[in-house]
């Protein structure tokens, strides 16, 4: 029973639930009896007359009582009249749909009223009531008169046959409907027909009939036009569109009006899909699909226009032309509607602004989730500076949360130094993300382009508040541990001193295979973690937490991951407030000193080099250098020159960058026959607020 005809009559009772709620649907004829075994609507009971009212309304009672509107369809297989009114509370809340039910959209006959002048007499109305009497002289009551009569000529057979089988072969069909001549399955079969006839010259010129493949192959481009034109399939393929989308077309039209009604009208019926109730009073009047088949069609080929790569040009640019034709940059939309829409930059650009300033108001995990799934999605793949602007949104937002559980935590804080440095640097959610994820959010702003237009003020508030905020927590953190350091006995058990790493994870591994050391200045211990995890799948990996040697500066830390520092190491003044390390009764100032203590002392060959001379990939000098020694020293001095150089901006990038170097720098050694690496830092770099003139006092004399 199931075809066009069927589905176009299902699709006006669905427009008549969505928009009233409660169908009473009579039937006096038994046309849809069958049919109506096969009518579903989303969310909606259909409830069928069968031999007692009673029974109906038993069936039925309990979607009436419970306060709210029911989405119902009751069929009723006779005429209005002959219920004797046994309805009538649901047709007062709903509506009816019947044989000749005004308006249109409500009647179910298989046809449409035409005019047919009829002759009563006696004053008599004729024998349906809706004729309208044209009455003659004065006592018209009593006189002849003339009725408008209604003659009913394939409704819904005539709009659902129309867009298939065409203007000339419809008003034929009329005529054998009339005469009962045609079937609701007949009706079914000639439209099947009509669509094998019509996908018949479509797919010669698009290899398929399917409508969204046509379709989509209309809206990326002309380079069907021609041949459209040439075999006078316009119509053809108007009529595939106008069933498939629930979009209508001018009679007279062109392929080039096709395509732009087209791209209008399914963008726009995905974007009011979306919206549901919370539709703009400026596009309450735009004309979209309203058939539940009709929104969904439009809605799966804007997902595979935008999707299909090879097209998104033409999406990008239609949905660009159709947002500034109804200026949708300058409404404003529900939040909640729009999360999961991505049918416009105008809707991509609100969810910006939402999410910024819902964070300036609260973290919130919720809306950390939603920014990094934006990230992913259209909009943020086509323009750039979507992706950035959500990716620092979505830093921001994990800088807040983490400053947030951090501030919590240490409101009890571990009492000692090494169970803070375990809080801190171990288990799956070490208070040391805080800095990373700080890291990160600094160096997306310093690669961000804010522009002078005020787009970005709510972007550019969440930072602050998120630097801010950052600052508070790290400075309570810092406090509470120099206090608790303080307090503590030294040396602290069980906590590794950074003048003891040589003799502890380097000598031991000498002698057993060649050994890669690398002293990197300022490579903070969150930045440690995070190229474990970039190594992880490559490499067996250990991660170790120690105490920086003071004062933590590159010269005294540097010093410390020599052999004997743990023995004889000190802190000796060079005057002119330098400072330098004495180990073994030897001075020890700078990278040269210490490169040669260490060749001196290590017991093996060694070579050293910087981690520039690795990439892109090390000269022949160099590979015959790690070739020849037993142990290769390698330095990186990149992210403290910056830094104490103040040259915050790039230091920002740079740390970032080093993190690359270091992984690429790693695999070359491993490359090149090396079987344990050893990285070590001689302190971190922490980036703080600069401090105003008016913040500062002056010093107090005396000496440092």
């Amino acid at each position: 029973m199931s075809g066009a005809v069927t589905e176009y009559l299902f699709q006006m009772i669905a427009k008549q639930v969505e928009d009233r709620g409660v169908v009473v649907w009579y039937d006096p004829e038994r046309c849809y009896e069958q049919a109506v075994t096969e009518l579903s609507i989303a969310e909606t009971t259909i409830a069928r007359y069968k031999d007692s009212f009673f029974s109906l309304r038993h069936a039925i009672d309990h979607l009436l009582n419970n306060g709210e509107p029911p989405r119902l369809v009751v069929y009723v297989p006779m005429s209005q009249a002959e219920t004797h009114d046994a309805l009538i509370e649901l047709e007062a809340a709903g509506v009816v749909m019947r044989p000749g039910q005004q308006p249109l959209n409500r009647n179910t006959k298989l046809s449409r009223p035409a005019l047919k002048i009829g002759l009563a007499s006696g004053g008599r109305q004729p024998p349906d009531s809706r004729g309208i009497p044209i009455y003659q002289g004065a006592d018209a009551p009593r006189s002849p008169a003339y009725f408008l009569m209604p003659v009913y000529l394939a409704v819904v057979a005539r709009n659902a046959l129309r867009p298939i089988l065409g203007e000339d072969r419809i008003a034929q069909i009329e005529k054998q409907v009339e005469t009962a001549k045609l079937s609701l399955a007949d009706l079914n079969a000639l439209a099947e027909k009509g669509k094998d006839i019509a996908a018949g010259v479509l797919a010669l010129i698009f290899g398929t009939a399917n409508p969204q493949d046509v379709a989509l192959a209309i809206l990326h481009d002309e380079r069907h036009d021609s041949e459209i034109e040439r075999k006078s399939a316009l119509g053809e393929v108007r009529n595939l569109l106008q069933v498939s989308f629930d979009v209508e077309f001018p009679a007279a039209t062109t392929l080039a009006n096709v395509r732009e009604r087209l791209a209008r009208h399914v963008l726009l019926t995905e974007l009011l899909a979306a919206l549901g109730e919370h539709v703009p009073s400026t596009l309450g009047s735009v004309k979209v699909a309203t058939s539940s088949g009709g929104v969904d069609s439009c809605m799966r080929l804007a997902q595979s226009w935008r999707n299909n790569r090879s097209f998104r040009d033409s999406y990008v640019n239609a949905a660009n032309r159709v947002e500034q034709e109804f200026s949708l940059s300058q409404l404003a939309f529900n939040p909640q509607c729009i999360a999961a829409n991505e049918t416009f930059l105008a809707v991509e650009r609100a969810m910006l602004r939402h999410v910024e300033n819902q964070l300036l108001e609260a973290s919130n995990a919720d809306l950390l989730r939603l920014a990094v799934a934006r990230l992913f999605r259209f909009w943020a793949e086509v323009e750039p500076a979507v992706q950035a602007r959500w990716a620092l949104i979505a830093t921001a937002a994990e800088v807040l949360l983490e400053a947030d559980r951090v501030a919590k935590e240490i409101k009890n804080p571990p009492t000692t130094v090494l169970s803070l440095l375990r809080a801190y640097a171990e288990g799956e959610e070490p208070w040391c993300l805080l800095d990373t994820h700080h890291r990160h959010l600094e160096s997306r702003k310093y690669n961000f382009d804010f522009d002078a237009s005020g787009e970005h003020q709510g972007l550019e508030k969440l930072i602050a508040k998120a630097e801010h905020r950052y600052t508070e927590v790290g400075s309570a953190l810092a406090k509470h541990f120099v206090s608790t350091f303080q307090k503590a006995k030294h040396p602290i058990k069980g906590l590794l001193r950074q003048r003891d790493f040589f003799e502890t994870y380097v000598r031991p591994r000498l002698g057993a295979g060649k050994v890669a050391y690398l002293w990197v200045d300022a490579l903070r211990f969150e930045m440690a973690r995070e190229l474990c995890r970039l190594l992880k799948d490559d490499f067996e990996l250990a991660l170790q937490p120690a105490l920086g040697t003071i004062p933590t500066i590159t010269e005294i830390g540097m010093a410390a991951l020599l052999p004997k520092a743990h023995e004889s190491l000190k802190v000796v003044a060079l005057g002119s407030g330098k400072l330098a390390v004495e180990i073994d009764r030897t001075v020890i100032k700078d990278r040269k000193d210490r490169v040669a203590f260490l060749k001196k002392n290590a017991a093996v060959t060694v070579f050293d080099c910087r981690l520039d001379d690795l990439l892109p990939k090390p000269n022949k000098t160099i590979r015959d250098g790690i070739q020849a020694a037993e142990l290769v020293l390698v330095t990186s001095q990149e992210i403290d020159e910056l830094c104490e150089a103040d040259n915050i901006a790039q230091a920002r990038l740079q740390m970032d960058g080093v993190l690359g170097q270091l992984r690429r720098g790693v695999r070359i050694l491993s490359d090149h026959g090396i079987k344990t690496i050893i990285l070590a830092a001689d302190h971190g770099h922490l980036f703080a607020d600069e401090i105003g003139d008016d913040m500062k006092i002056e010093a107090p004399g005396g000496k440092a």
